[in-house]
């Protein structure tokens, strides 16, 4: 990926800006998907991969087609050279394997673990030991159910910030279209718990702190 993507790196900046002047009031789930796809075809428009497309665009995915633990490392294998994939795809596995041990109470499946190598898996004794050993979810522990999700996307939008403001390159398409699904995400949630009448503080995500 030769290319300097200058004009990509412009648009998704804007966009990104102007997010929250679009959001509708009622069927915020199909203006998510539609966001998503128009973003997926603009980025398949201008030369990305499909291997970086379909780990960017992972959400509805994985809950479609049911992913096992090789499926997880398939998934989350190709950066092409591109830092911030490689950060991304890390960032990915190792809370699976956080968020798998949470769930199930047993250790998953994987030949590789991202930032949490073999022999941690293998020794830990608990959830929290094995957190410690991730470099990017440290500060999860001590994990609780009801706001784990929205402290990752919390720690995975600080982790990229500062990427998306590279104008030139590759590295700072893949950092924006995070920080918009990351912000699609935040404002589902939001916009849900509105509705509902649940503004908690444990799963409307701070993209602010």
């Amino acid at each position: 990926m030769t290319q300097d993507y200058l004009d990509l790196n412009v648009r998704l900046m804007k966009q990104i800006d102007r997010l929250a002047d679009d959001v509708p009031e009622k069927g915020i789930d199909a203006w998510v998907r539609t966001k998503r796809q128009e973003l997926r075809a603009t980025l398949s428009s201008e030369g990305i991969s499909t291997d970086i497309l379909e780990s960017l665009f992972h959400q509805e995915s994985m809950i479609e087609k049911g992913y096992q633990d090789e499926d997880i490392l398939a998934l989350f294998s190709s950066d092409q050279d591109i830092e911030a994939m490689h950060i991304y795809n890390a960032m990915n596995i190792d809370f699976y394997c956080i968020e798998y041990m949470l769930r199930r109470h047993e250790k998953p499946h994987l030949v590789n673990y991202g930032t949490i190598q073999k022999k941690d898996i293998d020794s830990a004794k608990d959830l929290e030991n094995l957190i410690y050993k991730s470099n990017y979810f440290r500060e999860l522990s001590p994990i609780q159910h009801k706001n784990y999700r929205k402290k990752m996307d919390e720690i995975m939008y600080r982790t990229f910030k500062p990427r998306a403001y590279q104008g030139i390159g590759v590295d700072g398409v893949v950092s924006k279209v995070i920080l918009y699904n990351l912000l699609l995400d935040s404002t589902r949630v939001d916009v849900k718990s509105k509705k509902f009448g649940i503004q908690s503080p444990e799963i409307v995500r701070n993209f602010h702190v």
